[in-house]
């Protein structure tokens, strides 16, 4: 069994800080079966910020800094898969 990790990126604005952050957002499933896995976890290595999955296996990990980052998402049985993603900052 393996884990299939979709993800996107969206910007946002904070407008209270003047700042601007970004929004990782994807869908974990099952590589074979294409189920959606709610409960599984998606990280940011290197950093605090992670979250589990809801109904649907959809993940949202917001107010990520600009930058290039590693997420990898985890379930038992299913082991981990790891993907890069880059946060751009808008201009």
């Amino acid at each position: 069994m393996s884990l299939k990790l979709s993800k996107s990126v969206s910007i946002l604005l904070l407008m209270s800080f003047n700042l601007f952050g970004g929004t990782i957002k994807g869908i974990v499933t099952d590589s074979r079966t294409g189920e959606p896995l709610s409960g599984a976890t998606v990280v940011i290595e290197g950093t605090n910020m992670g979250v589990s999955t809801g109904n649907g296996g959809v993940y949202v990990i917001e107010n990520v800094p600009p930058g290039n980052y590693i997420i990898t998402a985890s379930f038992i049985v299913y082991g981990n898969r790891r993907d890069s993603i880059s946060v751009k900052k808008q201009n």
